[in-house]
C-alpha cells in the first residue's frame, strides 16, 4: 500500500513500479504483476529482467504468444542467456499446433549450443532441460519431417541416455530405433 501511495504521489518514482510488480509476481498474481511491469516500461527503457517478468506472467497465464514476444526481447538484451532460450523453446513448444509443428527446434538448438559445452559442471536443473531438450529435437527427427532421420534421432536419444543412464524409456526408444 505504501509503494502504492509513492506512485501516486509521484509517478516518475518507476523503480517502485517494479516493487510493486515483483510483490504481486511473487505473490502469484501474474495479472497485477504485468499491470506495474507494463506501467514501467512505459516510462522508462524496459530491462532485461523488465521482460523476463512479463514474460513468466504471460506464459503462467498461457498468453504465450505475448510471452514469446517478451522473450523474444530477453533473448536480444542477452543472447548467451542459456535459460531465456529453453524458456521460449518450452513457450514455442505451447504455440505448436496441427499444421504448425516444431516452433521450438531453433530455440533448442540454441539452448544446446549454449550449454553444451559446460554440461560437465552443470547444475541438475540445466542437465534436466537439456534431457528435455534432447528429447523434443529426437522426436521431431522422428516424427515432424517428411522423412524421419532416424540416425539424428538416435544420436539425440543418446545422448539423453548418457545423462540419464538408469532411464529404461529411452533405452527401449534407442532400441527400437536401432
Amino acid at each position: 500500500m505504501n509503494y502504492m501511495k509513492v506512485v501516486e504521489m509521484d509517478s516518475s518514482r518507476t523503480e517502485v513500479y517494479d516493487m510493486i510488480g515483483r510483490m504481486y509476481y511473487d505473490g502469484k498474481d501474474y495479472a497485477k504483476a504485468l499491470e506495474y511491469y507494463n506501467q514501467k516500461i512505459l516510462k522508462v527503457e524496459p530491462t532485461n529482467q523488465d521482460y523476463f517478468f512479463i514474460g513468466n506472467s504471460h506464459m503462467v497465464m498461457k498468453n504465450y504468444a505475448l510471452a514469446d514476444s517478451a522473450y523474444r526481447k530477453v533473448n536480444e538484451l542477452n543472447p548467451t542467456y542459456a535459460a531465456g532460450w529453453y524458456t521460449r523453446a518450452r513457450i514455442n513448444t505451447a504455440l505448436d499446433t496441427a499444421d504448425k509443428k516444431s516452433m521450438a527446434k531453433p530455440f533448442y538448438e540454441k539452448f544446446l549450443e549454449l550449454t553444451e559445452p559446460t554440461l560437465d559442471k552443470a547444475d541438475q536443473r540445466t542437465k534436466t532441460n537439456v534431457i528435455a531438450a534432447y528429447a523434443y529435437l529426437g522426436e521431431y527427427y522422428v516424427n515432424h519431417i517428411e522423412t524421419p532421420d532416424l540416425p539424428k534421432a538416435l544420436e539425440y536419444f543418446k545422448k539423453m541416455e548418457t545423462l540419464d543412464p538408469a532411464n529404461e524409456d529411452i533405452k527401449t526408444t534407442i532400441k527400437n530405433i536401432e
